[in-house]
């Protein structure tokens, strides 16, 4: 029996249904119901054990779960060591830049607040 590929569509199966029930949880958030953060943690917990699902890799009788962030980083650690031209075109200071096309009060109090950092952003026009 082919377990990886029965894993694989298990794992699809959950992510679609994780998917299906976005809809349901904007309508509670909109409408300010209890029940909207049970129903994201619920949703975050199917998408992870679908997403876990759809990488699991069988070798022998053994099952490993392939997460592909560690591998992600190394190799462009390695692009990066292996072309130093890029090293000319990134920033080296870590300034962040920031544009926008509407600055409210609110823009900036939620910018500071998710970076933890005074933000100084540009307004620009398209």
């Amino acid at each position: 029996m082919n377990y990886k590929m029965i894993f694989k569509v298990l794992g699809y199966i959950l992510l679609i249904i994780a998917l299906g029930m976005v809809a349901p949880l904007i309508i509670a958030i909109i409408n300010r119901q209890n029940d909207m953060i049970p129903f994201a943690i619920t949703i975050m917990i199917t998408t992870l054990i679908g997403f876990m699902l759809t990488r699991i890799k069988i070798v022998g009788n053994k099952i490993k779960i392939v997460c592909e962030g560690p591998v992600v980083a190394k190799k462009l650690f390695e692009y990066i060591n292996n072309h130093p031209e890029i090293e000319d075109t990134i920033s080296q200071s870590g300034y962040l830049k920031i544009y926008t096309t509407d600055l409210s009060n609110n823009f900036r109090k939620l910018g500071n607040l998710f970076l933890k950092s005074e933000i100084e952003p540009e307004v620009v026009s398209l």
